[in-house]
């Protein structure tokens, strides 16, 4: 009686302990995958890191490479811009500039104690009429008594006075430089020229240098230039 006791408390202990083994095999493989998972994704989340800081330095890179390039962009824009800008203030008589080119002076053809009368000065329409003539031969650059003749310069008679640029002209002799891309064609012109028949008639006389000089130096336009029909960009219409 006492050995079928045993043996049954043997196989119930035997059941027990079994289905506790089964029990904790259970809960235990839940939590290993759940371990696993968790090393998995934090796996996972590192390689996103890394992939993104990757990307992130991609980015830099690129970011990098378009500055520098928009940098030189902008560096060649400046720069042609800036040449650009020298050529129109050169074109424009803003610039001193040198060259070659021819001399011609304006003097009095006769002295007052010859004449017995004042010598005549020289005349806005003179003047004029000179400056056309030489602006035909396609002159590059010219100045009158040190200034320079652009498209803007005012020549105009007051009270018997002649002016060139607002300032008024100097006693004679008055010296008028000529730069010229092609000097000699322009000497050739000059030297047959009908203002001397126009000056003389006034009792001036206006000589032309033999020589052709090898460098002229020419002084900026100094005036004002004022500009219509602009405004800055952006500004409303």
């Amino acid at each position: 009686m006492i050995t079928r006791r045993k043996l049954v408390f043997t196989m119930v202990a035997f059941l027990v302990g079994f289905m506790i083994a089964i029990q904790f095999q259970t809960t235990r493989k839940p939590a290993a995958r759940d371990t696993r998972d968790i090393w998995e994704l934090r796996e996972d989340i590192e390689k996103e890191k890394i992939t993104q800081q990757e990307l992130l330095y991609e980015i830099q890179s690129y970011e990098s490479l378009l500055n520098e390039y928009v940098s030189k962009q902008d560096k060649e824009r400046m720069k042609t811009m800036q040449l650009e800008l020298k050529s129109l203030k050169k074109e424009a008589g803003l610039t001193k500039v040198s060259g070659q080119g021819i001399v011609m002076t304006i003097e009095p053809l006769f002295s007052e104690a010859l004449l017995g009368e004042p010598i005549g000065y020289v005349t806005d329409d003179l003047l004029m009429r000179l400056l056309n003539e030489i602006n035909l031969y396609d002159a590059e650059a010219i100045s009158i008594a040190d200034q320079r003749i652009v498209t803007n310069t005012a020549v105009r008679e007051v009270n018997g006075k002649t002016y060139i640029n607002n300032r008024p002209l100097p006693p004679l002799p008055v010296e008028i430089n000529i730069i010229s891309d092609d000097p000699e064609k322009m000497h050739a012109k000059m030297a047959a020229s009908q203002a001397m028949d126009d000056f003389a008639k006034e009792n001036l006389g206006l000589t032309l240098d033999p020589e052709i000089k090898d460098k002229l130096t020419l002084p900026a336009y100094e005036q004002h230039i004022p500009v219509k029909f602009m405004k800055k960009a952006g500004e409303d219409s």
